[in-house]
C-alpha cells in the first residue's frame, strides 16, 4: 500500500510575535583562517664557464594551502621562471626554448601566481663585449731591447688582468742565426715570455694566450731581445682583453609574498 502526500501544512503557534517581528536574520558561513609568508632570494648572474654555478632556486614550493603568491623581481638583468629545477637549468643553457618550457623576465618585473605547483628561478648570464685593445709595429734592423710594438699605459686599466695574444713574423733579408726567435713579450721591464718563430720570410706565428696582471701603470710590448741583422724587418701585433670576461647582469633579487590557508 502506498500513499502520495501532495501538500503538507504545518501550523505553528507563536506566543511572542511582537518579540520576533523585527528580528534580524543573519547568514553565517565558515571562514578558514589564513596568513602571509614573505621570502627573498638573490640570484647572481654568473658567467657560463660552469653552468652549474648558476644553481636554480625554488622560490615557490609545492603548497596545496596556497591561495596566491605575488612575485617581485628587482635588480638588473634577466631571470628565467620555470616549473622545475631541470627546466630552469635547461633554459639557462638554451634560452630559445623558453616559449615552450618557461618564462623569461627582464628585471624589474612582478607577477601574480595562483597555482599550487612550485616555481623555480635562475639568473641568465649576459656579457659585455670585451674591450680589446691592440697595437702593431715593425722595425728594420732593431737594436737590442728595441720595441717592435707596444700597447701604451693609456689603453690599460691598472688593477685588471689581461689576456694577451701576439702575432710576430720577419721579412726582408733574414739571418737565421741572428733573427730567429729573437723577440719577446714584456710588461714594462719584465719579460713575460720569449716568442718562438722561424727565421723564414713572411710566415706569421700566433702565440698565446698570456695573462698579465696590470698591477702598476706600464706598457705591454714586444721587443727585440738582441740586435737584429742589418736588413731584417721585425713585425709584431699585440691584442689585450680584460680577463675574466664579466657579466653585465648584477644580482637579481626575487621576492615572494604568499597568502596561504592555515592547516
Amino acid at each position: 500500500m502506498s500513499s502520495i502526500i501532495e501538500d503538507v501544512a504545518m501550523l505553528v503557534r507563536v506566543q511572542n510575535p511582537h518579540d520576533i517581528a523585527h528580528a534580524i536574520v543573519q547568514q553565517t558561513e565558515e571562514v578558514r583562517s589564513e596568513h602571509a609568508v614573505t621570502s627573498t632570494w638573490a640570484l647572481p648572474a654568473l658567467p657560463l664557464v660552469n653552468p652549474a654555478q648558476n644553481s636554480p632556486v625554488e622560490i615557490v614550493p609545492l603548497d596545496p594551502l596556497r591561495k596566491r603568491a605575488v612575485i617581485t623581481l628587482n635588480g638588473s638583468g634577466q631571470i628565467i621562471i620555470a616549473h622545475s629545477e631541470a627546466q630552469a637549468l635547461h633554459l639557462q643553457q638554451n634560452i630559445q626554448q623558453a616559449a615552450d618550457e618557461g618564462a623569461l623576465f627582464t628585471v624589474p618585473a612582478n607577477f601574480e601566481y595562483t597555482s599550487k605547483a612550485p616555481l623555480w628561478a635562475v639568473g641568465v648570464p649576459a656579457f659585455n663585449p670585451p674591450n680589446t685593445v691592440g697595437a702593431k709595429g715593425s722595425v728594420t734592423a732593431p737594436g737590442a731591447g728595441a720595441v717592435i710594438a707596444s700597447i701604451g699605459t693609456a689603453s690599460l686599466t691598472v688593477g685588471l688582468t689581461y689576456q694577451v695574444n701576439v702575432v710576430v713574423y720577419l721579412d726582408g733579408t733574414i739571418v737565421v742565426a741572428t733573427d730567429e726567435d729573437n723577440m719577446a713579450l714584456r710588461f714594462g721591464g719584465t719579460t713575460i715570455a720569449p716568442l718562438i718563430y722561424p727565421g723564414v720570410n713572411s710566415v706569421p706565428v700566433s702565440t698565446g694566450p698570456y695573462y698579465i696582471n696590470v698591477a702598476t701603470s706600464n706598457t705591454i710590448n714586444v721587443i727585440a731581445v738582441g740586435a737584429g741583422s742589418v736588413a731584417a724587418v721585425y713585425h709584431a701585433q699585440i691584442y689585450a682583453t680584460p680577463y675574466p670576461f664579466s657579466p653585465t647582469s648584477g644580482i637579481v633579487q626575487a621576492g615572494a609574498v604568499v597568502e596561504r590557508l592555515d592547516s
